[in-house]
């Protein structure tokens, strides 16, 4: 069976995403979770290391909060629309 594959988001495109702590116990990936509180900007992601993977990313990340603590966790969030229901394997 032939493969058909779409891009669903561009290079460059812009996300929701969410670098303040965790959120476990939430719906964050449902469609009608309340992003009030997440930023906005594109893609790619980084840390913008001097040399390393990533230093060319568009938006940076933070790797620590206010007091110094790292930062495990970033959620990230887009929209995409179908044009068919995927199949199943």
């Amino acid at each position: 069976e032939d493969v058909v594959t779409t891009e669903l988001l561009k290079a460059g495109s812009k996300w929701l995403y969410f670098e303040n702590g965790s959120l476990d116990d939430t719906d964050w990936k449902e469609s009608n979770y309340n992003t009030t509180g997440w930023y906005t900007s594109q893609a790619p992601f980084g840390f913008g290391n001097s040399g390393r993977q990533m230093a060319n990313a568009t938006t940076k990340l933070t790797r620590q909060d206010e007091n110094g603590n790292s930062r495990p966790t970033y959620y990230f969030r887009n929209e995409f629309n179908l044009d068919a229901a995927p199949k199943e394997n």
